[in-house]
């Protein structure tokens, strides 16, 4: 198995601002937080979102089992090494999925 994660407190903020912006829930905890309209701190003190990594992500999963673990802030670093374990020419292009900028961001992402 391989994955590549993000910084935590990044992917936070990202996750914040991403269900900030979008308006219909998907799910229950979304629901609660369109409804509640939380500060990132307490965002972040959502039992689900405080167990993002380890619960959410990976469950019962043992790290161990990964041949590979990226990161998102190093991905042009990762991605040879990647290439090299898979056996693949590597690929330089990149998407980046990024939730539009907020004129909030700026102030919320300093606390």
């Amino acid at each position: 198995m391989i994955t590549f994660l993000r910084e935590p407190v990044d992917n936070l903020v990202s996750i914040y601002f991403f269900w900030r912006n979008f308006k219909r829930p998907k799910n229950v905890l979304h629901a609660r937080f369109l409804a509640g309209r939380p500060s990132l701190v307490d965002f972040a003190r959502y039992p689900k979102i405080r167990q993002l990594m380890s619960q959410t992500y990976f469950g019962n999963i043992d790290l161990q089992r990964f041949s590979f673990i990226g990161f998102h802030e190093t991905r042009e670093a990762d991605m040879p090494r990647l290439s090299n374990l898979i056996g693949l020419p590597p690929d330089s292009s990149f998407y980046l999925n990024k939730t539009a900028e907020s004129t909030d961001r700026p102030i919320i992402s300093r606390d």
